[in-house]
């Protein structure tokens, strides 16, 4: 939690370079509190990051990709 904490304080600071990698610091199999959020903004920065701007809700997300337990990237 320390690290998705970090994430959106960094964010808000506007040092992305911090958040990001404080949010990658994050495992990928990750389990605990709010992993369903923590995998969201995962895969929302690695379809940034592939060139895809589709944008996706976290609800929307959740129905089409998220599956306890397991990386959608």
């Amino acid at each position: 939690m320390y690290n998705f904490a970090m994430y959106n304080i960094y964010g808000q600071d506007g040092d992305d370079k911090k958040s990001l990698e404080s949010l990658y610091k994050i495992p990928a199999d990750y389990q605990g509190r709010h992993a369903d959020l923590v995998s969201y903004w995962k895969f929302v920065h690695e379809s940034y990051a592939e060139g895809k701007t589709e944008n996706i809700t976290f609800d929307e997300y959740k129905q089409k990709y998220y599956k306890p337990g397991k990386s959608a990237f």
